[in-house]
């Protein structure tokens, strides 16, 4: 490809109640074009949307949770077909299935400045099938993690 154009639009929204509930969500339209074959870029996706929260549930301790919707992504496979009798390879335009993964954390800072965190969170909680051809996906998994500010 010697030449491509992207063009696209993100918004991003998002507000702080009174209580210290926090809520964004964002939007990511795009559109992509190999201008040697006119199609779009593949992999890229023409729609992103995020939402999240973020709740405190005291002063030190939060839990939050993340929705993303990741749209189809197109891509071209090459394919074994019968091509005049015989087996031939055939490039084919594929695309992806559309995807959401929803993920969920809590921290908890603590320290004479609040300096220490200690975090935790399940990423893919519903285990989620992405399409192999984007790349590894793990399926459902958790994690724990501390944090120091200095």
């Amino acid at each position: 490809m010697s030449e491509a154009e992207t063009k696209g639009v993100e918004a991003r929204v998002g507000y702080e109640f009174k209580s210290g509930v926090y809520t964004a969500l964002t939007i990511n339209e795009m559109r992509t074009e190999n201008k040697d074959t006119g199609k779009s870029l593949e992999f890229t996706p023409e729609r992103t949307i995020s939402a999240n929260i973020d709740i405190p549930l005291s002063k030190n301790f939060k839990v939050g949770a993340l929705a993303t919707y990741i749209g189809e992504q197109e891509y071209s496979d090459v394919v074994m077909k019968k091509v005049n009798n015989k087996p031939s390879k055939v490039k084919v335009d594929k695309s992806t299935n559309a995807y959401t993964l929803v993920d969920l954390t809590a921290s908890y800072n603590f320290g004479t400045k609040n300096q220490y965190k200690i975090n935790a969170g399940v990423n893919n909680l519903f285990d989620e099938k992405v399409d192999n051809r984007l790349g590894a996906n793990v399926g459902t998994y958790t994690f724990v993690g501390a944090s120091m500010d200095f």
